[in-house]
């Protein structure tokens, strides 16, 4: 048979490169029997990549299986059979949770929104300030040492960082009442 149309894509690498992922993530989702995925979106290339993959795993598979072959494959996930096109689909597949900090700007919350929005995924957003702050101060009471982004910068984007995932596990274990 002849060859796909996007087979001849003068991106041909990135085309191979988004088709190999979102079959990756399909399977990981199928064989693991996963309910979905949570993706702490931060506004940033790399998260806002990510969820859009996803995203498109949803639209490619239903486009390559049919809609009732791709809920057929994925019936281990509550609530599927009953989501009527790849909008519910990819809303029941996918969540992501913008996490802000005291360094977050108007402008990463602002894009996380609308990635979310744009790939229909659900979207969440959360303030982690306080439990930041409060490893700070544990530390700071500890140690006597009062942490400053001069001099603890690297420790600082750490707890940042770690903070967050927490949430992202809650939401992921979350499936029953999804």
């Amino acid at each position: 048979s002849a060859p796909e149309a996007w087979e001849s894509s003068p991106v041909l690498k990135h085309e191979e490169f988004a088709r190999a992922e979102m079959l990756g993530l399909f399977d990981y989702m199928r064989k693991s029997k996963s309910e979905g995925f949570v993706v702490s979106l931060s506004g940033g290339v790399d998260s806002s990549a990510a969820s859009c993959l996803v995203s498109l795993m949803v639209k490619h598979g239903v486009a390559q299986l049919g809609l009732p072959s791709f809920k057929k494959k994925l019936s281990h996930v509550q609530g599927i059979a009953s989501l009527k096109g790849e909008a519910a689909l990819t809303k029941r597949l996918l969540a992501c949770v913008y996490q802000a900090s005291e360094n977050s700007s108007k402008e990463t919350r602002d894009a996380a929104r609308a990635v979310a929005k744009e790939i229909g995924a659900e979207f969440f957003d959360i303030s982690i300030a306080g439990l930041v702050g409060e490893y700070e101060q544990l530390i700071s009471t500890a140690t006597g040492v009062r942490l400053s982004w001069k001099e603890h910068d690297i420790a600082r984007q750490n707890i940042q960082a770690r903070v967050r995932s927490p949430a992202v596990w809650l939401l992921a274990g979350r499936s029953e009442e999804h």
